[in-house]
């Protein structure tokens, strides 16, 4: 059952992917006998057995998830859903008191905002309901009546959502319902809007090398290579061409070539794509352009303008202003970020931060402190990335200045200990756990 599902995420994830979205996949090993009897004892209940199969015959700890980017619009008719994620963490299962103070959830998987899924231990014991908790309302939303098909339904679902606004749309009486018409309507949205093509590619083809590109809808250092032996003004005026003939998603690659090889050598006209009104290129992608071929401070004063003057949110912000990588950025946030903190979160993760950066956000008000904790998540899962969940290579995500590890497990600790970033303590577990990685 478990890798039959695992082969339907992964083939998720590739969707996503081929249209310029960001993915994450992490399934570690299997529980142990002696680890399920441990932590039995230390919840004083004995885990759902069908919980227990999962742990022993598949993996303790499995985190997927996936992200439009930001210019791909869901359609109307489910039109707040950006991401999905499916998941638990064996370490992190415990039992919380909900509404009148029972303990009798108990949690394997936080969302981003901070709500969890859990099981209603209420419901029963050995085969209990799966439940989404609402910690804002203090409510509880029913999802599935067991565990394996909690995880068949989102499966099916493209394991969509993980907040109740995207879930919503999936509800029925019974949880959620991957045969409902809007359930059906998604589905065939989202497998028809995305189509890699496999077809024998002649190198030596300009039109082949622009059609594998698009069809893997990525710029490897293979293309790169090729594309970077043509003549500069014949490649800016193909590329240019193109742009007027091709959807956007191709047209987003063209520029992603004009910056990654042309880069300077179309400063000018890059330039006067800020002077005029511009159809052909859209603003994320003038900003990608102004970040690789311009200055860094002017091509970086140009986006900052832009940014503010259209009030944008944390994830029009960071689609703007990641290409540059600039620790400046983090500076501008500190004035203008704003909860929530969706889209921040990755802002600040892409814009080199320091140490000492980190240090601040957390001594600073509840807004910072909620950017940067989730931030610190962000760029957990992105610094295992070489191109930096970007459609080109690009230098890691990583944490400048750091200090010893011990020094940085005892600011984590006080700022967890502190209670004030409510119900991320998980973020900042898995960081302490896993800050090795960074040295």
């Amino acid at each position: 059952m478990y890798q039959n599902l695992l082969g339907e995420w992964k083939n998720t994830l590739s969707l996503i992917e081929s249209v310029g979205g960001e993915t994450y996949c992490k399934v570690e090993m299997k529980a142990t006998n002696e680890e399920i009897v441990l932590k039995e004892k230390q919840l004083g209940i004995k885990l759902p057995f069908r919980f227990t199969n999962a742990l022993l015959d598949f993996s303790k700890d499995v985190q997927i998830s996936w992200k439009f980017p930001y210019e791909l619009d869901a359609p109307k008719f489910i039109e707040e859903v950006y991401s999905g994620e499916i998941g638990w963490q064996f370490a992190k299962v415990s039992i919380v008191s909900t509404r009148g103070g029972q303990s009798d959830k108990l949690v394997f998987h936080y969302t981003a905002n901070g709500d969890f899924l859990a099981f209603d231990l209420a419901s029963s014991s050995d085969d209990p309901r799966i439940i989404y908790w609402d910690d804002d309302e203090e409510t509880e939303i029913l999802l599935a009546s067991n565990f394996d098909l909690f995880l068949q339904e989102m499966t099916n679902l493209h394991f969509v959502g993980g907040e109740h606004w995207q879930l919503r749309y999936f509800l029925g009486r019974n949880g959620l319902d991957s045969t409902s018409e809007i359930a059906l309507k998604w589905k065939q949205w989202l497998e028809n809007e995305i189509n890699v093509n496999d077809k024998e590619i002649d190198i030596t083809n300009l039109n082949d090398i622009f059609e594998l590109i698009f069809s893997l809808n990525r710029l490897r250092k293979n293309e790169i290579t090729i594309l970077s032996s043509i003549p500069k003004d014949l490649l800016f005026n193909l590329t240019l061409s193109k742009m007027k003939t091709t959807s956007y998603l191709e047209q987003k690659l063209l520029c992603f070539i004009m910056g990654e090889i042309l880069k300077n050598e179309v400063s000018e006209w890059v330039e006067s794509l800020w002077e005029s009104e511009n159809e052909l290129i859209v603003p994320g992608m003038r900003s990608y352009l102004s970040s690789k071929c311009l200055p860094k401070e002017k091509g970086l004063s140009y986006v900052l303008e832009y940014v503010q003057k259209e009030q944008l949110d944390g994830f029009g912000a960071n689609e703007h202003l990641k290409y540059f990588r600039a620790n400046h950025i983090i500076v501008w946030m500190q004035e203008n970020a704003k909860l929530p903190y969706e889209g921040w979160d990755y802002l600040f993760a892409y814009s080199n931060p320091t140490w000492k950066d980190i240090e601040t956000w957390l001594n600073l008000d509840f807004k910072h402190k909620v950017i940067c904790v989730n931030s610190l998540a962000v760029i957990l899962r992105l610094s295992k990335k070489q191109n930096a969940a970007l459609p080109y290579e690009d230098e890691p995500i990583q944490i400048f200045d750091l200090p010893c590890v011990d020094e940085v497990i005892t600011t984590i600790n006080n700022i967890r200990d502190t209670g004030k970033v409510k119900n991320r303590h998980y973020v900042l577990d898995e960081l302490i756990e896993n800050i090795k990685f960074f040295y």
